[in-house]
């Protein structure tokens, strides 16, 4: 749901440097939904998935809470020498709405994102311990250690294209 959540005033605010650019994204999104009862209901996230620019503007939107908050957490303020050391830490990873921190950061994380207005789905928030989950994938101690299923059964002749199409794909994730 983080798409639906990126309030468009947050995304204004953050591009309010560069009226021009805020113009253009203003351009391609939706304003309203049209409730289906002849009433139109205005809209106030930036925009839902789907569109092509929802993922980049929310990566940044998260990228910006992230680097406030390891700021923050460093020595409770923000600069942009620290905003521009923490851009190159190796240890920090921004993916639309998987954000991967270190766990020392993440209180103070879950904090800005909630002032941001953003909801934090805490059953897929790892904080502590040695499991994590980011893209789809799961991790312990830093292996992947996601499960591989078998969508079908194994073909028994070359007949069966879409078995076969299911074992070379459970292959490939093995």
């Amino acid at each position: 749901e983080a798409s639906d959540r990126v309030h468009y005033g947050l995304v204004r605010m953050l591009f309010s440097w560069n009226r021009q650019f805020v113009e253009l994204l203003d351009a391609t999104r939706s304003r309203e939904v049209d409730l289906g009862d002849g009433r139109l209901l205005a809209l106030n996230k930036f925009a839902s998935m789907g569109s092509a620019l929802t993922f980049p503007v929310e990566t940044m939107v998260f990228t910006v809470a992230v680097l406030y908050a390891l700021s923050m957490e460093e020595e409770g303020y923000v600069s942009r020498a620290k905003v521009l050391k923490n851009l190159k830490r190796d240890d920090v990873r921004v993916y639309g709405d998987d954000l991967i921190v270190p766990a020392a950061v993440s209180a103070r994380l879950i904090r800005v994102l909630t002032d941001m207005g953003l909801k934090v789905n805490s059953s897929k928030s790892f904080t502590s311990g040695y499991f994590r989950e980011s893209c789809g994938g799961d991790y312990y101690r830093g292996h992947d250690v996601s499960p591989v299923y078998s969508r079908r059964d194994l073909p028994s002749s070359v007949d069966q294209s879409a078995e076969l199409v299911s074992a070379v794909d459970m292959h490939n994730q093995l």
